[in-house]
This record gives C-alpha cells, structure tokens and sequence, in this order.
C-alpha cells in the first residue's frame, strides 16, 4: 500500500492484475507498465512502450539469438483502475499504436537530418544516375555550364515540371546558394567558390551536392526525393542503432521490411528488386558495411558514421531522451 493512503476494497496489487489483463487483451506486448501512483480513490498505471531488438551470436552456425535490447521507451499515457470498483479506464488501442508510430517516425526523420548533415559528403558520391529523379543535377549542372538559368527556358517546360524545377530552385534560393536576378537564377556565392575551383565538372557536381545535402538537411522532403531508398535503409539503420546504443549487424531482411513500410505497392516491387544495388552502392561511399556469414547476407553500420550522428547535437537535441 501506498504511504499516507488509507486501504481501498481494490489493492495495489488486484488493480494491477487488472490493468495487466487490460494490457494483454487490449494492447498486446507492445505495451508495459513502467510506474504506478494512487490519485485519490484511483490507482494510476503509466503505460510505455515495449520495443525489443534481437541481437545474435554470429559466432555460431547458423546464428542464434544472444539476448534482447529494448530501445528507449515512448510514453503512452495511463491505465486508470478505480480503487472502490475495480472498473479500469484506459486510451484507445488506435491512439496507442499511432503514439507508437508517431514518435518512431519523428525519430526517424530526425536520424535522417543529422545523418544526411554529417555525411554530406558519402550521400554526394552516390552515382547520380541511380538517384531516383534529380531535378537538382539539371540545375546545378546549367549553372555550372551555361551560368545562369533564365525563366523563358522553365516557360518551354510543362507547366508541371516547370514547377518541380521551380520549387528547388526556391529551396536552393532559401540556403543561398542561387540567388534571383530579374528574369533569371545565377549561382550564389557559396556556388560560385565551387565554380572556381580547378577541379573536373563532375567533381565541382558532386561538391554542389554535398552543399546542398549538408545546408538543406532540414528539407527532408526533399532530400528524400533525391535520396530515396538510401536514406530510408541508412535512415532505418542508424536510428535503431542509436536508440539500442551498439551497431547490430541485421540480415538483409531488415531491410526488406523496411522497404515493404516506406513504400506502397505501386512501387514497392521495384524497390526490392533493386535492394542488392543499393546496399552494395551505401556499402561503395561507406554508410553501411556488409558483413555476410556463412554463405548469408548480414549488414552492418559504421563506428565512424555513428559518431558522426551523435556530434548533431542540435538536430537531435528533440529526441535526445530516446538515444
């Protein structure tokens, strides 16, 4: 009994079977109880979520299960069960799992931003020709080539892919890295210093990449149309790593998964058609390492690219509690 409390017909202890059988019936092992209070006449079960990884021993054939991590827990709001009733309130099924969801996303997105702000640079190198539509490219390759890029030219376009090139080219006027001169967009200083550089035109391209990547990480729509499936892996990744603290290695299948989540069935196919490609291609600019075993494809990240991450502090400062 909780001190300074007079006894109710329902204890401690029944009103927490009863708020275990909520759990079970209701909300299944993705849910537990980490502290319980007495308010009143009410015991007071706080709910948190339960999210366990699996790590194995790959110095065994075939690999076993060693233990179970569980990541940071997310508050998920309480169980209620009256102390003279035995009666139990508790929050909807849907509201608990989109809690779920909700913050798993924000930690996600937020991985995303410091990862594609510390590894600006290994995201550049991806070959250009697999990113997925690169809109971007066309612009900084006329700037780099014809200097400037005048309005008649996007008149001639479709008025839809008039207005994709015109939205990045308001994103990269937002980082100043074009700048608008009258009828026509020039390169900005920061694009300029690229330009002047006595390096080959695919270099200073992939230079203007990881400008943009390492200024706009904050744009991650559209960071994620130009990265696509290698952000969402190396995104998925990192954040389970972080939140476990260690770099797990994980079978490929984690990554199919995660591709069957991010993407609909329109294009999820073709996605996992092309997994073998882009793991090999994130392995290429060093974001993920293979580390296959016994004739099985294993996956694992990189000690320096976690360090990376974790010296973001302002970008994760949101979700610092989770890490």
């Amino acid at each position: 009994m909780i001190e300074g409390f007079s006894e109710l017909p329902i204890s401690e202890d029944e009103a927490l079977e009863i708020a275990r059988k909520v759990l079970r019936e209701k909300f299944g092992n993705m849910v537990g109880i980490e502290s319980v209070r007495r308010e009143g006449t009410v015991w007071k079960f706080k709910l948190i979520s339960v999210y366990p990884r699996v790590l194995f021993d790959f110095t065994r054939s075939p690999p076993r299960p060693a233990r179970i991590k569980l990541m940071r827990p997310i508050e998920l709001g309480w169980i209620e069960v009256d102390g003279m009733s035995g009666e139990p309130k508790y929050p909807q099924r849907s509201v608990v799992i989109n809690k779920i969801k909700s913050r798993l996303i924000e930690v996600q997105n937020t991985v995303e931003k410091a990862l594609v702000k510390a590894e600006s640079k290994k995201f550049s190198r991806i070959p250009f020709s697999e990113h997925r539509w690169t809109p971007i490219l066309d612009i900084f390759s006329k700037l780099l080539l014809s200097e400037n890029i005048n309005l008649s030219e996007l008149d001639k376009l479709s008025s839809d892919t008039k207005q994709k090139y015109l939205d990045y080219l308001q994103t990269l006027e937002e980082l100043d890295l074009v700048v608008f001169e009258g009828d026509k967009y020039v390169s900005g200083d920061l694009l300029i210093e690229i330009e002047a550089n006595n390096k080959p035109l695919s270099e200073k391209l992939a230079d203007a990449m990881e400008l943009f990547f390492k200024l706009g990480y904050d744009k991650l729509d559209k960071i994620s149309e130009i990265l696509g499936p290698h952000l969402k892996l190396t995104g998925s990744y990192y954040s389970m790593a972080l939140q476990i603290g260690q770099l797990p290695r994980v079978s490929q299948k984690f990554f199919v998964k995660k591709i069957n989540y991010f993407y609909t069935s329109t294009d999820r196919n073709e996605k996992l058609f092309k997994l073998d490609r882009y793991l090999i291609q994130l392995e290429t600019v060093g974001l993920l390492k293979y580390a296959g075993f016994n004739g099985n494809n294993y996956w694992i990240g990189l000690e320096e690219v976690y360090n990376d991450i974790l010296k973001e502090d302002e970008i994760l400062e949101p979700i610092r509690e989770l890490l």
